[in-house]
């Protein structure tokens, strides 16, 4: 097995942090700007690009600096940020829609 330093590990885990928060929250921030936006199908297209482009570029410079634990570490991080942004975005993006229907079904009553 390579050899992995606590300052390898420390850097794996922040880079992938950070592409795990840019992804996932460029990917919310886009999904939450659909409705206002002038072409959607572009909009979603060009961020959807944009992401993978950062994504790529990120774990590609992992690569080349690291090697295989790297990159996963690296992964397991930016899936661990989406967890998070899961339950704290996503948890408030569902009870305000919870409770728009809510109002909606006591007005049709």
């Amino acid at each position: 097995m390579p050899e992995v330093g606590i300052l390898g590990i420390i850097l794996s885990v922040t880079a992938g942090g950070f592409v795990g928060l840019v992804f996932f929250g460029g990917l919310w921030l886009s999904v939450k700007s659909i409705p206002t936006a002038k072409n959607p199908a572009a909009f979603m297209l060009l961020s959807f690009v944009a992401r993978i482009a950062v994504f790529v570029a990120a774990f590609y410079a992992i690569a080349k600096w690291g090697n295989w634990v790297h990159l996963v570490i690296a992964l397991a991080s930016a899936l661990i940020v989406r967890s998070i942004l899961i339950r704290t975005i996503g948890k408030g993006a569902f009870e305000k829609k919870s409770m728009v229907t809510e109002e909606k079904q006591t007005e049709t009553e």
